[in-house]
């Protein structure tokens, strides 16, 4: 791909590296980058550093040697109320500067893990017009998270939307037990797994590793080259844990630091 300008140069760097270049799916900074101010670098045919700022702060920085803090980097946020990086850029008297501070890891999908869906159970199409059942099952199993049947259409109607990536986990009688539900962005292609939900009787019964490998199978039967995942870091259901055991890897964490 040639690199002639800072799109291109953003998915060349994101191809190699997509967990360490960006906190999130490509497609969702792609929808925003009229909104950036944007530089980029190359040598030897490669691109070299990337950078993407507005007003309010920065929101891209990549390099792809010397990731490490620095005089440049401590200047950066010193000038800036908002800012996501990569905690190669940061120290941790650098992070203390800030009020907010929130740590996102982001991993990679690179080992197979099938384990069995649990006696009695089945698999059913999540269509995303179900939104009023996706948002309460939702809500029933995640106290701390409550969605209306409104802000599912929302993520239906997102350009990376795949209804084919929606699933649940369903007993004998057809009742829901457990969901996941996955973006797709073709033109990379990538998959991003956003969600994994199971009702409180059934847990630790291996379903939500389940509900991941059958999603993650699905996804790249349909293509997708790179699933990834993204979660907070200190959550108290640890899911970085979980999604390790699900097989994917990876030491990136982003960090959203606000004045």
């Amino acid at each position: 791909m040639p690199i002639e300008n800072f799109e291109s140069a953003l998915r060349a760097a994101y191809a190699e590296t997509p967990c360490a270049v960006l906190p999130n799916p490509l497609w969702r900074t792609l929808r925003h980058l009229a909104d950036f101010t944007t530089a980029y670098s190359q040598r030897e045919g490669q691109v070299n550093a990337l950078e993407a700022q507005n007003a309010e702060g920065l929101y891209i920085y990549w390099t792809r040697t010397d990731r490490r803090s620095g005089y440049l980097m401590r200047r950066k946020l010193d000038d800036t109320r908002f800012a996501i990086v990569h905690q190669d850029y940061l120290e941790p008297d650098v992070v203390a500067g800030f009020v907010g501070r929130q740590a996102h890891f982001r991993l990679l999908h690179t080992a197979e893990v099938a384990p069995a869906l649990p006696d009695g159970l089945s698999w059913a199409d999540a269509d995303p017009v179900q939104a009023e059942a996706i948002a309460a099952f939702i809500a029933r199993c995640d106290p701390t998270f409550q969605p209306t049947a409104e802000t599912v259409r929302t993520w239906a109607g997102e350009s990376a939307c795949a209804p084919d990536l929606w699933l649940w986990a369903q007993d004998a009688q057809g009742e829901p037990v457990g969901l996941a539900y996955a973006e797709r962005d073709a033109a990379l292609p990538e998959a991003a797994l956003e969600g994994v939900y199971v009702r409180p009787d059934w847990r630790k019964r291996g379903l939500g590793r389940a509900l991941v490998s059958e999603v993650v199978r699905r996804a790249k039967a349909s293509g997708a080259a790179l699933v990834t995942v993204a979660g907070a870091v200190e959550d108290r259901d640890n899911p970085g844990a979980f999604f390790r055991r699900c097989g994917f890897s990876g030491r990136d964490v982003w960090w959203y630091l606000s004045r």
